[in-house]
């Protein structure tokens, strides 16, 4: 539509050189005029808001725009005054008597309106080449303001960290990483004050922001969200939040326009456990998920080259206690928990028993026991205590730390066990508690079990649940107020989040991303929901690189299995939902709407009886 209007102006132009009516310069602006009225973007999903340096970057812009429009339409007047080329327009140069550069205006100035006319079209059509050109020229500066806004924020993280002892917990993983971060905060908050990075602030800047903003000596604890879009980000961010503690929740494909592969992937999320080539950023400890197949491929790796540290061998009593959460001793190496829900890996936090339901998940968290393993190591290769830099417990501090252990822990009600069988290599325990009716805990096998309760659906958002329970446990969070904030944890905005309406109809908002494995674990979450109509809205999966359509055709026909009608938004991804979709050569309906808003308006004429309708995903507006 732009480019007929600026033809059909050009033409106008042309005719104006030879038709001798006044009305033909109205005429040829006419095109310029609608195409300002029409072409208005479309509603955004979300409304623009702009930062402080797209507020900057907006105005240098402006500033070129303007010189070069006004500098062009002056020469254009120029040109037309100091040639003086011939028109017939007498009675139509109403301007004649103004000067311009000395010179009267001749009886082309209408002409000339017109020809300025073209050339603000033609610099409109120019404008992404302007906004380039730009950002070239703030870009210098930009950088020094970066640099200065990253500094002050590294600065305050290292001086918090020596004055007041302030502990940083960075978590990273292709997805898993928000619900995480909320999770843990969530549990933290019951013991220490506790802050986390906002939303999806995952950025160099977006981190340097927070820390600048909202860091101070009141914070105890700091969770920090670590995102990458290419080699090198998880670097960048460890050297800004220098952590104490990371946690990796998983590896998938995602980002692969930018990375390639997903070896790739590996690579730069394990960062955040062995920073490359930077053993001073080094993390006391970590926790990741082994259930995810790169993560224990990786893992494995790594202890056969002695990189790092098993907790399940080498993890020494006093970093648990609740009273020294803020005299961690860093050893040489990391060292690394594992938790997950996959029995046959002995993940150090296992999750086992999981029920699931309309209404939340009951599920047990099997704890390796730690008073019993001690310093026992099946491995007397190392002693991790040797391995500490000098910071050494001797064996008075540490008979001492172990006394302080057994006490804190009988303290505790809900925690209280004892050990009454001398012989280290049996796995029977006997519980001592004196509250025979309580089971909210046992002790099997090596493990010590504890029952939860969270309204949460779907397995991964226990899995990542449980990186937040191991996490917290190992900070010394009692476990019942653990208990009481897993109770309490609601699912975060977008993410299988379920709304009840008041039609019989239940809505399961996952809108805010998708990956063929989050996407998995949804389509799991619906199965529990029985005897009702199943409706999915979806666009499928992005920045999938080569393997996005084959995802999205396996996704469509999966898709056909299991829900009545799909409806299939944005034709990003079109040909393959369908294509997969029909492959499965179901009975099951699908349609087709370009926007989501569309999509809208046909839910309320297919919802008969009771409805389940599964949100996946919600592409922004650049697709």
């Amino acid at each position: 539509r732009t480019i007929f209007f600026s033809f059909l102006l050009i033409i106008m132009i042309l005719l104006t050189t030879f038709l001798n009516s006044p009305v033909i310069y109205f005429l040829t602006l006419s095109p310029f005029l609608i195409l300002c009225f029409r072409s208005r973007p479309k509603r955004a999903k979300k409304p623009l808001v702009y930062t402080k340096r797209a507020k900057r970057l907006k105005v240098l812009y402006l500033i070129i725009f303007l010189f070069l429009c006004s500098s062009g339409i002056f020469l254009i007047g120029y040109l037309f005054a100091k040639y003086d080329l011939e028109s017939s327009f007498e009675s139509f140069n109403f301007l004649r008597y103004l000067k311009f550069y000395d010179y009267y205006f001749s009886k082309s100035f209408a002409t000339s309106i017109l020809v300025s006319t073209l050339y603000c079209v033609i610099l409109i059509y120019i404008t992404p080449c302007i906004m380039c050109l730009s950002l070239a020229l703030i870009s210098p500066y930009e950088k020094r303001i970066n640099r200065r806004f990253y500094k002050s924020a590294a600065d305050k993280i290292e001086r918090l960290k020596k004055s007041n002892g302030l502990k940083v917990i960075g978590i990273t993983g292709s997805y898993g990483k928000t619900s995480t971060k909320n999770f843990l905060a969530s549990i933290l908050n019951e013991a220490y004050p506790t802050f986390a990075s906002f939303e999806s602030y995952n950025t160099p800047m977006g981190l340097s922001k927070v820390i600048n903003e909202n860091i101070d000596e009141t914070v105890s604890v700091f969770i920090a969200e670590m995102g990458a879009r290419y080699r090198g980000d998880i670097l960048e961010l460890m050297e800004l939040c220098k952590p104490d503690i990371t946690i990796l929740t998983a590896i998938g494909p995602a980002h692969l326009e930018t990375f390639g592969c997903v070896e790739n992937i590996t690579a730069e999320k394990w960062d955040i456990v062995l920073p490359y080539k930077s053993e001073k950023l080094n993390p006391s400890f970590c926790f990741i998920n082994s259930d995810n197949e790169y993560i224990y491929t990786q893992f494995k790796k790594y202890l056969d080259e002695k990189k790092i540290y098993d907790a399940r061998k080498y993890y020494p009593l006093y970093y648990q206690s609740y009273e020294n959460m803020f005299q961690l001793k860093k050893a040489d190496k990391p060292i690394v928990f594992t938790y997950g829900i996959n029995a046959s890996r002995s993940p150090f936090f296992l999750c086992q028993s999981l029920n699931p339901g309309e209404n939340g998940t009951d599920f047990t968290v099997k704890i390796l026991d730690l008073l019993q393993w001690k310093n026992y190591s099946n491995d007397k290769e190392i002693d991790l205590n040797k391995e500490l830099n000098g910071n050494t417990l001797n064996d008075e501090q540490n008979d001492h730390h172990c006394n302080a252990s057994n006490n804190n822990t009988n303290n505790n009600d809900d925690d209280s066990y004892s050990n009454t069988n001398n012989d280290k290599d049996n796995d029977n325990y006997n519980n001592t508690n004196n509250d025979k009716d309580n089971d909210s805990y046992s002790i099997k096998n090596n493990y010590i079990e504890y029952k939860f309760s969270t309204c949460l659906l779907g397995k991964h958002n226990v899995v990542n649940l449980l990186g937040s329970i191991g996490c917290a446990y190992i900070l010394g969070v009692p476990v019942e107020k653990i208990k009481k904030a897993v109770s309490k944890i609601e699912p975060v905005a977008h993410r299988l989040q379920l709304i009840r309406t008041s039609f019989d109809t239940l809505i399961i908002d996952d809108a805010y991303n998708a990956n063929p494995d989050s996407s998995a674990a949804a389509l799991e979450v619906v199965s529990y929901f029985e005897g009702r109509k199943k409706i999915i809205v979806t666009p499928g999966f992005i920045e999938l690189g080569k393997l996005q359509y084959d995802a999205n055709f396996n996704f469509g026909k999966e898709i056909s299995k299991i829900f009545d009608i799909a409806i299939f938004v944005g034709i990003a991804n079109k040909d393959a939902l369908i294509s997969g979709f029909e492959s499965a050569k179901s009975s099951n309906k699908y349609f087709y709407f370009d926007t989501l808003d569309d999509a809208m308006k046909i839910l309320p004429s297919i919802q008969t009886g009771p409805c389940l309708i599964l949100f996946e995903n919600d592409l922004t507006d650049n697709y």
